[in-house]
């Protein structure tokens, strides 16, 4: 299989770096030139078929704009997977994009590195692939500040923090 060139990608979709958005220029069995491109797929990015090929159109904004697909991850700075804006979006290592992450689904609390103990609150910080006790406390807030602090100190490019 031929690897997908940018001129190929322009051949077919125009891409607004400003907005994230790509749109057809070309009719399609499923849609029309000028059409957004694209389906949410189950992890919740969007992606397109070309020649048979299924792209994350956030890689394609990398080829699109830079000539070619990222090696590594591609990060949504914001978190948010359907936001393909250029200035959203950054090559990553693995281990960097994971320290992009928000919230488990599963988490019980709802805060990232904090869980409960009894009565009390721990909170922990992984970095580079070791889990750092950061301390107990009363209550769940205290854990989380914790943590945020912490994760400013250890991965600041990385720590949307809300505090």
């Amino acid at each position: 299989m031929n690897e997908l060139t940018q001129q190929q990608l322009k051949d077919v979709l125009s891409y607004d770096p400003l907005t994230g958005i790509f749109r057809w220029k070309v009719n399609r069995p499923r849609a029309r030139a000028g059409q957004d491109a694209g389906y949410l797929n189950s992890r919740g990015y969007k992606r397109v078929q070309i020649d048979g090929q299924a792209y994350a159109l956030h890689r394609l904004a990398f080829l699109y704009m830079d000539g070619e697909l990222p090696e590594g991850d591609v990060d949504h700075i914001n978190r948010d997977r359907i936001d393909n804006r250029f200035e959203n979006l950054r090559r990553a290592s693995r281990a960097a994009n994971l320290r992009n992450k928000g919230t488990y689904r599963r988490s019980a609390l709802g805060m990232p590195g904090v869980s409960q103990r009894g009565q009390r609150f721990r909170a922990y910080i992984n970095r580079d692939g070791n889990r750092f006790n950061l301390g107990t406390y009363d209550t769940a807030e205290e854990a989380s500040e914790a943590y945020w602090c912490a994760k400013r100190e250890l991965h600041p490019e990385y720590s949307p923090c809300p505090h």
